[in-house]
């Protein structure tokens, strides 16, 4: 994360970045939220999840080497709103679920969902925390946990 520029003002504006760090920002937030409801011995579970690789429009428009690929190979394996929203669902319904639980598509792109290991970026508690700040400062909303 880097929260001296999370919105690209002072540094080159990447989409695949920004999306990449927008992706570890949803997990960094779920962690701290998920370690502030526990600590707060809240009945509230955090969990995370991701679709996969679902037909969407990132990645559609554009001239890029990664555009190209996207459409031409991954153009058979893209999932659907219906099949992309299955991880969201089972995040969303599964009591079994721990706080803080990860789920994704078995083989990451595609497939049933899973629980995920988070990437050890995504499971730097320095940093769930600094966001976590970061937001509060950002927004001038202090959350209750």
């Amino acid at each position: 994360m880097n929260l001296r520029d999370p919105h690209f003002e002072r540094r080159r504006y990447r989409r695949w970045g920004a999306y990449f760090q927008s992706k570890l920002a949803n997990l960094l937030f779920t962690a701290e939220l998920s370690r502030r409801l526990e600590g707060a011995k809240s009945s509230v579970t955090a969990v995370a999840a991701h679709p996969g690789s679902a037909a969407t429009e990132l990645g559609k428009v554009g001239t890029s080497a990664s555009n190209a690929v996207l459409r031409k190979a991954f153009g058979a394996v893209l999932r659907g709103p219906d099949t992309g929203a299955e991880s969201q669902v089972r995040a969303a319904t599964d009591p079994s679920l721990a706080p803080g639980a990860f789920v994704g598509p078995r083989w990451g792109i595609a497939g049933t969902p899973r629980l995920e290991t988070p990437s050890r970026r995504a499971r730097n508690i320095g940093d769930a925390i600094a966001l976590w700040e970061y937001s509060e400062t950002a927004t001038g909303v202090t959350f209750p946990v």
